[in-house]
């Protein structure tokens, strides 16, 4: 309805919904486009933003492991860390931790595992699921392994699309073998 530009704009979006959609129109002197075409003063040119922001409450556990344990030499063993009390545990809503000591009190600086775990309600749809991890992770979601990125490995983003609708549960398995660490989830409604 008028303004400057460039100017900013503060929006609010509704409790509880999960896409944050912004669609705006720009009338005004002639614009150049970034592939070079001249846009006429007074053209009408629409822009929208969107965002999927789904809040998801992760279960996050955090525990060290040994050589009896290691995820290479012993992968069962390393799984079954998550049958014991952990070294530190938190719920959140986001998992995006990057460590270059230990995650939390109490849990070592390099051979930690991570197990995060949330449940949620999709809306149908398609979505993308990006994890960033360094150094093994693995993705499952209703108990189906998505993603297999079980290495040593600097910050690596892996991704898979999938069509969700309904209750999910999404398990991630993650561990650091020393030095830099990080566990980073994203989901997005394409």
């Amino acid at each position: 309805s008028g303004g400057a530009f460039p100017d900013t704009i503060r929006v609010r979006k509704k409790a509880g919904a999960e896409i944050l959609t912004i669609n705006l129109e720009y009338t005004g002197s002639e614009v150049t486009t970034q592939f070079g075409e001249v846009i006429p003063a007074g053209t009408k040119i629409p822009f929208r933003f969107s965002r999927y922001e789904k809040t998801l409450d992760w279960h996050i556990r955090y525990y060290g492991y040994e050589p009896a344990s290691d995820p290479f030499t012993n992968e069962a063993a390393f799984r079954k860390l998550k049958e014991k009390k952990p070294l530190y545990e938190e719920r959140t809503n986001t998992l995006a931790g990057r460590w270059w000591g230990s995650p939390a009190a109490g849990v070592p600086e390099d051979e930690f595992a991570t197990f995060a775990t949330t449940q949620f309600t999709a809306t149908p749809g398609r979505y993308r699921i990006t994890v960033t991890s360094d150094d093994g992770m693995r993705l499952y979601i209703d108990g189906k392994m998505l993603i297999d990125h079980w290495g040593i490995h600097e910050p690596t983003p892996d991704l898979v699309e999938v069509e969700l609708s309904g209750e999910h549960k999404i398990e991630i398995e993650h561990f650091d073998a020393g030095g830099l660490g990080t566990l980073d989830f994203r989901i997005e409604r394409l």
